[in-house]
């Protein structure tokens, strides 16, 4: 994923909980090929991959499927979905 990449492109990075063993993973090892978006917050930002990390997501099943769908369509290569 990371070597399609253009200079300065990041990999968008959808996140729930502070706490989620992914987002310290990325933050430590990662933290310059990724661009962090808590819940919704990546609306209207569109890049090549998104990972959307579910770990610690609210309990609504509306709001997961509004999330999901944020994550998914931002992607024009791929999306991860980890659940």
């Amino acid at each position: 994923m990371t070597s399609t990449l253009q200079d300065g492109e990041k990999i968008g990075y959808i996140y729930y909980d502070e706490n989620s063993p992914v987002l310290k993973l990325l933050e430590t090892k990662y933290s310059d090929k990724f661009i962090k978006f808590k819940g919704t917050s990546a609306q209207g930002r569109e890049g090549q991959y998104y990972l959307v990390d579910f770990h610690g997501n609210q309990k609504d099943p509306v709001d997961a499927r509004n999330d999901l769908y944020t994550g998914i369509t931002r992607a024009e290569q791929g999306a991860i979905v980890l659940f």
